[in-house]
């Protein structure tokens, strides 16, 4: 039994202790720790709620002071924290559950770790698994370093059962997208193959717009984390491709957004050559609002695929025909098409375009060998199409064979040759 004044001193303390913990080992090395910690086992243990609370909120703070010598005895503490009766207990260790996981996993305390985390990714109250949902890649990013891709494959299996429990929160199911886009790059390619893409499919099917265009993003940030080619190709088709042919149309305008995410992601010469063609064929939708969101888009995907000739015809039939479009909306979208093609073309970042192809040859192992000759070929592309007869192109985003610059006839039989063997 403890008495009111003594509970409330206790409440106080337990409120500020990880502040004063800090402040204390700034001035002292030695002498405290072992006291420190049995405090705050006690306080953790105690039977009062606001207290544990307390507990739950200063965690981080005295992980970071007593982690060189209770490591271990911290990990356990967050376990049982993590299994609290009480839901604001819960609540706030999930809060600061990636400020806490990246001072103990310094220790290699990951068996310890992952149990509280899965524990609260699972958590029956939905604040709870937002809370930890909000941070996930913080908390990930130092714990997947050192678990090794057997632990994460246990890890993505949870994010299926989180999207069953979200289908009455649009928010919780735009924050799941978005944590995938955040996360992909630390999972194997298997657990993202078996669990990610079927998630962000149904999202960009079922969720409202916010959630659909947050999907369709996180789905081309998985597609470039599949290494393997026959994969890389067959996800494309099920998963990015597939969505041209949806029956409703706001399923149909995710591929856009899909698009001006690759664009964002890939270099150019990615882009071209598995992103830009099923896009492009949205210029004969049905419904204007597509049309209308690929003629705002259309500039940039002429500027990316300014070097591929079997691009050039499918795209000056796109200009033209929705230059000519019924809708006024679309054909006033269109009206600044050359206008902004130019400022896009005099702002190309070559040297970011040349990283990124650097590095997903690296990555895929496509066979070009040769980066510099082909940026050398897409640059001379790009400044030929910007002097042509004095100005910028014609409507159509096409030079006729007369104005063509070598670099243009070449370019697509190097593709053909350096894409033939690709892995």
């Amino acid at each position: 039994f403890i008495e009111d004044d003594s509970y409330i001193l206790l409440e106080m303390v337990a409120e500020t202790f990880g502040e004063m913990l800090y402040s204390l080992s700034l001035h002292s090395r030695v002498g405290f720790r072992k006291q420190a910690f049995r405090a705050f086992v006690a306080m953790c243990e105690c039977s009062g709620s606001l207290i544990r609370r307390n507990c739950a909120y200063n965690f981080p703070g005295v992980a970071l002071v007593l982690e060189d010598k209770y490591a271990a005895e911290l990990s356990a503490l967050v376990e049982t924290l993590s299994r609290d009766k009480d839901r604001d207990v819960r609540y706030i260790l999930a809060k600061g559950f990636h400020e806490t996981a990246s001072v103990l996993a310094r220790r290699g305390k990951l068996e310890k770790l992952f149990a509280p985390l899965i524990r609260l990714m699972k958590d029956s109250d939905p604040d709870v698994r937002i809370s930890i949902l909000e941070n996930l890649h913080l908390t990930l990013a130092p714990l997947a370093k050192q678990a090794g891709s057997s632990i994460m494959l246990h890890v993505a299996p949870i994010f299926e059962g989180m999207r069953r429990k979200s289908h009455t929160g649009w928010r919780f199911q735009e924050l799941i997208a978005r944590q995938i886009e955040q996360c992909v790059h630390m999972f194997p390619a298997d657990a993202i193959e078996s669990h990610f893409f079927v998630i962000l499919k149904h999202f960009i099917v079922v969720g409202v717009s916010q959630v659909k265009h947050a999907a369709a993003r996180s789905t081309v940030k998985c597609l470039r984390c599949i290494v393997n080619k026959a994969s890389r190709e067959a996800l494309l088709e099920q998963y990015y491709a597939s969505l041209c042919r949806g029956a409703k149309a706001d399923v149909r305008m995710q591929l856009v957004f899909a698009a001006e995410a690759a664009l964002d992601i890939f270099s150019s010469v990615v882009f071209s050559l598995y992103f830009a063609p099923a896009v492009l064929r949205l210029y004969s939708d049905p419904v204007s609002n597509v049309r209308l969101r690929l003629a705002q888009l259309l500039p940039r995907i002429q500027v990316a695929a300014m070097s591929d000739d079997e691009l050039g015809d499918t795209v000056k039939l796109a200009v033209m025909s929705l230059s000519q479009d019924t809708d006024p909306d679309v054909k006033g979208a269109m009206r600044n098409y050359d206008v902004s093609r130019q400022e896009l073309l005099h702002g190309f970042d070559h040297d970011a375009d040349r990283a990124k192809l650097a590095e997903e040859e690296s990555l895929y192992k496509l066979g070009l060998g040769k980066s510099k000759r082909w940026n050398k070929h897409r640059e001379s592309s790009i400044r030929s199409s910007m002097v042509l007869s004095g100005g910028p192109l014609r409507a159509g985003g096409s030079v006729s064979e007369k104005e063509k610059p070598p670099a243009f006839s070449k370019i697509s039989s190097l593709k053909k040759k350096a894409f033939k063997g690709g892995s």
